[in-house]
Order: structure tokens, then sequence, then C-alpha cells
């Protein structure tokens, strides 16, 4: 096995076969990754063995926090897009 450095996630990488052991996981790289890094929402970061991604990570530029005068669990959504 001779494994990639870190890499953007791009149309090259094979996704299909990656399993973590965690199905939500693997459905999001497999579905939602891609769609999600051209709508510039997150970057997905993968090291690969041949094209085929191993492990993955996403890098989103949002974040939440508590909304001013707010009841527990109420979180205001600040967010800006990956460039």
């Amino acid at each position: 096995m001779a494994l990639s450095s870190i890499e953007l996630l791009d149309d090259a990488r094979r996704v299909d076969s990656f399993d973590c052991g965690k199905p939500a996981l693997n459905a999001w790289l497999a579905d939602f990754a891609r769609r999600n890094q051209a709508r510039g929402f997150i970057r997905v970061l993968v090291i690969h063995d041949e094209g085929t991604v191993v492990g993955y990570y996403g890098l989103a530029p949002g974040q939440r926090e508590r909304a001013a005068g707010a009841g527990r669990g109420t979180l205001e959504r600040r967010e800006s897009r990956c460039r």
C-alpha cells in the first residue's frame, strides 16, 4: 500500500469502496462530499491508495453560536463559503 499525501477530493478519486465502519460517514462521502465541496460549503481532504480513498476529513467555514437571550439549545447560524 502506497498512501498519497493529503489532497483535495476530486473526480479522479474513487469513494465507492470506502468503509470506515460508520454507515452514515460512508454515505456522506459517497453521496454529498463532492456536491457540497462544489457549492463551497466544505473542503474534503482525502488520503488515497492508488486513487481509492482510504481516509477523509472535511473542513467547513461555518459556526454555530447561541443567540443572545436564547434558551438552551437555540443556536444562531453563521456561515461563509470555502473559497
